[in-house]
């Protein structure tokens, strides 16, 4: 063969060598982002439960499980996410394969997708920490792009209730029973309401009361209170009231006819209590509440009669009541 022939075909090798590497070459990188891009699919899953969740946190999780992929990274390891929805908001939780977790409290929909980009940005999870830091914290440090408004996926609910206590009332230390009710709206964290209480029969050991005469008092109001959550099944209450009474101290004889009489006064005063179990649309609702009525501290408005002991000019609530929330 002569020497043109050897190099032609020797140069026939080397281009088919070239063409049969890159082709490997070429083979081999497509085969890895072919199998990177399906792993992926199947990272960070988004699953709500309980299935029967409102159709807002279902939407919200898929915008989330749409975007998930795309956010979880090789550090945090990501495997799938459940959000478990309750009455109040719902507990957003990060498993990662190595089964690491990690838990963030939410209140909305809106602040589903930044909480769990922020969980996606901030880990690599430790399997020895579980997180519980709240929510809102966690969405503000991570600074998402199109921050939630805090009430806009807020639901309402109304509250119904009826309540038995006992009423404290000073400086003389009358006590009576009493009976109420309530009737509300729940939004988020916050409650709005009306109430009327009847303290049925006050009696005093300090200072007893005239026979045949008779202290009682009906009163409502408007209250505002806040929702604060301790645990799954306990939620604790502070509320503010605003209202009035009408007290009536006056003799239920023909003897002491024509003694005592009736007087309107104002109230104010706040509470506090729980309601438990808190997942339950049906509760109790223990309370303890402080009021106080201004004008019992005039000498105009201390006396119905002079005849009788003045009535209570504040006083302390302790009661229980059984709660029905729908929604």
């Amino acid at each position: 063969m002569s020497n043109r022939a050897r190099a032609h075909v020797s140069g026939v090798h080397l281009v088919f060598g070239v063409i049969t590497s890159i082709t490997s070459i070429t083979s081999i990188t497509c085969i890895t982002c072919i199998t990177r891009a399906a792993l992926a699919e199947g990272t960070c899953a988004v699953e709500v439960q309980p299935p029967s969740a409102p159709d807002e946190w279902q939407i919200a999780a898929r915008n989330v499980g749409a975007e998930s992929g795309a956010l979880a990274s090789e550090d945090n390891d990501c495997d799938h996410i459940v959000v478990h929805v309750d009455d109040t908001g719902a507990w957003v939780e990060l498993v990662t394969t190595s089964g690491a977790h990690a838990k963030r409290r939410v209140a909305t929909p809106a602040e589903l997708e930044p909480t769990v980009a922020a969980m996606l940005v901030r880990f690599p999870l430790d399997a020895s920490k579980d997180a519980s830091k709240d929510a809102k914290s966690a969405a503000g440090t991570s600074s998402p792009p199109n921050p939630p408004a805090t009430s806009s996926g807020a639901k309402a609910s109304l509250l119904l209730g009826f309540l038995v206590g006992l009423r404290v009332g000073f400086p003389h230390h009358f006590v009576s029973p009493m009976l109420g009710g309530y009737a509300g709206v729940a939004l988020g964290h916050w409650e709005l309401g009306i109430f009327g209480q009847w303290e049925m029969n006050y009696v005093s050991s300090s200072v007893p009361l005239p026979s045949g005469v008779q202290l009682y008092a009906i009163g409502a109001g408007v209250s505002l209170g806040r929702r604060l959550l301790v645990s799954d099944s306990l939620a604790m209450i502070v509320e503010g009231h605003l209202g009035g009474a009408v007290v009536n101290e006056e003799g239920n004889e023909a003897t002491m006819d024509g003694i005592g009489g009736a007087q309107a006064e104002a109230r104010v005063g706040a509470g506090i209590g729980i309601t438990v179990p808190r997942s339950s649309s049906v509760h109790l609702r223990p309370m303890l509440s402080f009021d106080v009525a201004p004008t019992r501290f005039s000498k105009r408005g201390q006396y119905l009669d002079s005849q009788l002991p003045a009535p209570p000019q504040w006083g302390i609530s302790l009661s229980v009541a059984l709660e029905s929330e729908a929604l």
